[in-house]
């Protein structure tokens, strides 16, 4: 799904659709990656919208199913795009420098069907994080 579309549910459910809306999101499809909302800030133009904003925005986005929350790393909590938006992917997270990786050849599926037969209980959505050290880390 695209970010028109995004603005378009928005509008459909009654919101507000605002160019700092459309910038902060702008800022996920472009990274790709887990940030914070004072990583989005940094990466706003200047006088796009204060830290606050940024803060009620993906907020917002997280209701919305747009963003989820992800790793808490030294900057805090980050955020990014669901699966809905993005390849299913984990992470690989670097305990040295804080480096995320995405690590995207998901061979969870199999142990799904498992919980499926034993339990009886079907997963909807799963997530691995895996903490280590990087290659240049190491």
């Amino acid at each position: 799904m695209s970010i028109e579309k995004i603005r378009e549910k928005i509008l459909e459910e009654g919101g507000r659709w605002t160019s700092a809306r459309q910038a902060i999101l702008t800022v996920f499809f472009s990274d790709r990656k887990p940030l914070s909302p004072a990583e989005v800030r940094k990466r706003l133009a200047k006088g796009t919208a204060d830290l606050a904003s940024v803060y009620r925005t993906i907020r917002l986005f997280v209701e919305k199913g747009v963003l989820v929350p992800m790793v808490q790393t030294t900057e805090g909590q980050c955020y990014e795009l669901s699966d809905d938006y993005r390849e299913h992917h984990h992470h690989l997270l670097c305990g040295k420098c804080g480096q995320i990786q995405d690590y995207e050849d998901c061979q969870a599926g199999d142990v799904e069907k498992l919980i499926f037969k034993r339990m009886g209980f079907r997963v909807t959505r799963h997530d691995f994080q895996f903490y280590g050290l990087c290659a240049d880390c190491l």
